[in-house]
């Protein structure tokens, strides 16, 4: 089952300006590279969109990207609002729609599913010509914290986990990210320390400007660094 939140909960999770955020920022930049690894064309949807600023990001890259989520938050870019199903579960999209979809995107979103490999199976029967299945996944339940709780994730996982999600997919990308974050978020874990759950977009010049240096170099360690070498989130991309 998903989850609707309220417009309270996607102005915390996506308020104005998180685009400039490192995490955002490397994560799309991360998951655009996945998509220009198997130079997808063709329709893609992001089920659980949020406010579709993921989708922005990635028609902005040249990608016919769609989403869907089952609340009804204001768009993150108001230019987005044409290309986003909002207030409707994906399951339910036109059937002449769910036909022309060739990659479904679950970003974030598995973890909040009591049942999720049954939820990306009912996907899969869904809409019958998918190819790929990307996916953004928190990844070392070891990590688990009161962060997780808040934003309503029932577990983390790891890379064995994910893939136990995709049965009968090939792997095209399975990998740990974000190594650089790992380490703080064990130390915090072992002492018990809560982490803080407002996220607060960067505004300063000066902040940004980091928050762009702290992006690129994440970025950098999901392209040179070992896929197997733990990280605080997991990216899939799964061949059907």
């Amino acid at each position: 089952m998903s989850t609707r939140h309220t417009q309270q909960q996607y102005d915390s999770a996506y308020p104005d300006g998180i685009e400039f955020h490192y995490w955002h920022s490397a994560r799309n930049r991360i998951l655009c590279n996945q998509l220009k690894k198997i130079g997808f064309s063709g329709v893609a949807l992001d089920v659980g969109c949020g406010r579709g600023m993921d989708v922005q990001k990635f028609r902005d890259a040249g990608f016919d990207y769609y989403g869907v989520d089952v609340g009804v938050p204001t768009p993150y870019y108001p230019k987005t609002k044409p290309f986003l199903f909002l207030d409707q579960g994906s399951l339910e999209l036109p059937e002449s729609f769910r036909k022309d979809v060739r990659l479904l995107s679950f970003l974030d979103v598995l973890p909040h599913i009591q049942d999720p490999a049954d939820f990306v199976e009912k996907h899969r029967a869904r809409f019958p010509n998918v190819e790929y299945i990307l996916a953004w996944i928190v990844g070392r339940q070891e990590i688990y914290s009161n962060y997780d709780r808040y934003v309503g994730a029932f577990r983390r996982y790891s890379l064995g986990d994910c893939r136990s999600l995709f049965p009968g997919c090939r792997a095209v990308t399975l990998r740990y990210c974000f190594h650089l974050l790992y380490l703080p978020a064990l130390v915090l874990s072992c002492l018990n320390i809560d982490r803080n759950t407002i996220i607060q977009a960067p505004e300063s010049p000066m902040s940004r400007a980091m928050n762009k240096f702290i992006s690129g170099y994440l970025c950098l360690e999901a392209k040179c660094l070992p896929g197997g070498l733990f990280g605080s989130s997991i990216v899939s991309l799964m061949e059907i």
